[in-house]
């Protein structure tokens, strides 16, 4: 697979994007987590709608980072 050069929303959402991937090669999900300078709410939501699993604005806060990463992989 070769990924573009695009917005992560479109990378992972579009019909040959990330978790399309995934779900073709019949892999396990890898959380996807947004790391963004965008904060309102909206951005929060849109990259969920987008697929991904979480969001976070940067600066990113290391003890945030590592409590949202444990999250999603256990």
């Amino acid at each position: 697979m070769t990924i573009q050069l695009c917005a992560a929303w479109t990378a992972t959402r579009q019909p040959d994007g990330f978790v399309q991937y995934e779900k073709k090669l019949k892999r396990k999900h890898l959380p996807i987590i947004a790391l963004t300078a965008n904060v309102f709410a909206e951005d929060s939501e849109r990259a969920l709608r987008a697929g991904m699993d979480a969001h976070m604005g940067k600066p990113v806060e290391v003890p945030q980072l590592l409590a949202t990463m444990m999250h999603w992989i256990g």
